[in-house]
């Protein structure tokens, strides 16, 4: 699931984590975090104790609340830039002299899509691909080819 900056990630997040209350799984004293099903009470411990998998950057950011990784998974993201920069030979002027949807940008922005919990924002001004409706649209039709294989 993308984010893209409309509330939609929130959106979902909100529905997944309060679907139990709705729908009336829960006993009457029993709290949402208690509810086993639920990957909630993971959002709510400290970072170094939510498993690996959990990627709580997004829908925290777009609840107002801030990024608790912000610093390591920023110079993650920019090893993962430099590192593949350096496989292709090139240098920071190569990304400003490259088209924006050029195919070997996306390779790297998906990349960090992947590895990383920069925001596509960050990633399209990062790698000189234009807007971030323009990135999307450019992950978006690079998985979309990559299922129909």
């Amino acid at each position: 699931m993308e984010g893209s900056g409309t509330g939609y990630v929130r959106t979902v997040c909100e529905y997944v984590h309060l679907n139990p209350a709705r729908a009336r799984l829960l006993g009457a004293e029993q709290a949402l975090r208690g509810y086993r099903w639920s990957s909630w009470p993971e959002y709510l411990k400290p970072p170094g104790q939510r498993p690996g998998w959990l990627r709580v950057d997004r829908v925290l950011g777009e609840m107002g609340i801030p990024k608790d990784r912000k610093g390591s998974q920023m110079e993650k993201a920019e090893r993962v830039v430099e590192e593949e920069l350096r496989r292709r030979g090139w240098t920071e002027a190569t990304l400003g002299e490259r088209a924006k949807g050029d195919r070997e940008k996306v390779k790297v922005a998906l990349r960090l899509r992947q590895e990383t919990l920069e925001t596509v924002a960050w990633i399209a001004q990062r790698l000189q691909m234009g807007s971030v409706a323009n990135v999307n649209t450019l992950l978006y039709h690079w998985r979309q080819a990559r299922t129909r294989k």
